[in-house]
């Protein structure tokens, strides 16, 4: 497995995440994935251990504060991830990359694997919130089944870290960050270069990832707004 990245400007990141290269053959005794290679380095320099799980403010206390988002795209064979800093309406790049599994693995293993490496972005990112596509069917059970296991380890990982996480229909997300319900890929990809600029995607998947972390910034700070308005949560 290899999980690939992409940086933004270093004034928009607290964690500087470098050289991250996955090889996963099997499982440990002790149930981590054997053969993980892992570089954490923060301002250049090597850490031994990675930063601990922060956990997150509830939303009400989150809500007027500048927030660091993580958007999964979950899939069994590639993970895309975004995070991004929210400031109210301001946005910037902090990171993206794809997480990828062998499919020669069992699908336990691969499971694992994906829990792990999402662990490790949660662990150097440190984000106050996640946001995550809601699964739709198609004629594929056995893939829809597939998308949907590995949408449920990205749930997990995220959920186990303390983070408040929001679920949106693809065609909210695709309508709130390219302006149509039937966005494709290539016009996500498009407006990531005008929403995040100087932001190099590492993939379609980590584009719609952080198409998603978008789209749930801009519901924080819609509920923002009407929440200063009326008064609730102040």
């Amino acid at each position: 497995m290899k999980k690939v990245f992409s940086r933004g400007d270093a004034e928009a990141r607290r964690v500087a995440l470098r050289g991250f290269v996955f090889r996963v053959s099997g499982l440990s005794p002790i149930g981590e994935p054997d053969g993980v290679k892992v570089a954490l380095t923060r301002d250049g320099r090597k850490m031994r251990t990675p930063p601990r799980l922060r956990v997150s403010a509830s939303p009400r206390e989150r809500t007027f504060l500048p927030m660091i988002i993580l958007g999964p795209d979950p899939g069994l064979g590639t993970t895309g991830w975004g995070v991004i800093r929210a400031d109210g309406n301001r946005l910037s790049h902090i990171a993206n990359g794809q997480i990828r599994t062998d499919p020669s693995m069992a699908l336990p293993r691969r499971l694992t694997a994906l829990y792990s490496a999402l662990l490790d972005v949660i662990r150097a990112e440190r984000p106050d919130g996640a946001a995550v596509e809601e699964v739709l069917g198609n004629t594929n059970a056995q893939s829809t089944l597939k998308l949907g296991q590995a949408r449920g380890v990205v749930l997990l990982a995220a959920a186990g870290a303390g983070l408040h996480i929001g679920e949106y229909h693809p065609s909210t997300v695709k309508k709130g960050v390219v302006g149509t319900g039937g966005a494709d890929k290539k016009q996500i990809q498009a407006m990531m270069a005008v929403l995040l600029p100087g932001a190099k995607l590492a993939g379609p998947d980590a584009a719609d990832a952080l198409a998603v972390a978008i789209t749930h910034a801009h519901h924080v700070a819609s509920a923002a707004a009407l929440s200063r308005r009326t008064g609730v949560g102040a």
